[in-house]
């Protein structure tokens, strides 16, 4: 059972830190992920980039770039900003009385 200085102190200030850490730890598990697919894989994304760098086909190496880069952003701020925007928009009126 929580004492009451768990419950007031500790446990309401652990969720505005944790999603700025859930994003960050998002784009790095992304870029790994990717990393691994790119030297193990033969039917992935990462594969398929590194074939197109092989074969030096920029269009094809650009594309799958910006696809990336526009999935990343979609659910790094499209999603997880929005949900932490919305749990926490007590912030937002707390700082602006």
């Amino acid at each position: 059972m929580p004492t009451v200085f768990e419950d007031r102190i500790h446990l309401p200030t652990i969720p505005p830190c944790f999603f700025p850490g859930a994003r960050l730890a998002f784009g790095f598990g992304w870029r790994v992920s990717l990393v691994a697919e790119t030297l193990g894989s033969s039917s992935s994304v990462g594969y398929r980039l590194r074939q197109a760098a092989d074969l030096i086909q920029t269009g094809r190496v650009c594309a799958w770039m910006i696809t990336l880069v526009v999935m990343m952003a979609a659910i790094g701020i499209g999603m997880l900003r929005r949900l932490e925007n919305y749990l926490f928009r007590w912030k937002k009126e707390a700082e602006n009385p």
